[in-house]
C-alpha cells in the first residue's frame, strides 16, 4: 500500500514532526545559550523519483567552533523523509 500526497497532511505532520525533534533535544539535553533549529521535509516519491532523487541544501551563517547540526534520511518506495537539526550557539 503506497503513500498518497496530501498537501494538508504532510504539511501538518512537518511542522509536528520539526516541533517534537526540537522539544526532544531541548528536554534531553542541556545546552544553555544555543538556538535549536528542527527542520523536516516530506516527499511522495513517484515511480520516475526513485532512481533520480531528491536533495536539500543549506549554508547557515556559520562558527564551525561552536556550532553544529545532524541530519537523517528515510527512504521508502512512496516517501521520502529528511531532518535536520541546527545547534547555534546564541551569543
Amino acid at each position: 500500500m503506497g503513500v498518497t500526497y496530501n498537501f494538508d497532511t504532510f504539511s501538518e505532520l512537518t511542522v509536528q514532526l520539526s516541533t517534537k525533534i526540537k522539544d526532544t533535544i531541548k528536554s534531553e539535553m542541556y545546552l544553555p545559550r544555543y538556538k535549536i533549529i528542527a527542520s523536516v521535509t516530506l516527499a511522495q516519491l513517484s515511480p520516475l523519483q526513485q532512481t533520480g532523487g531528491i536533495g536539500t541544501c543549506s549554508k547557515p551563517l556559520w562558527n564551525e567552533n561552536t556550532d553544529n547540526c545532524a541530519q537523517a534520511s528515510y527512504v521508502s518506495p512512496h516517501l521520502y523523509a529528511t531532518g535536520v537539526v541546527y545547534a547555534a550557539y546564541y551569543y
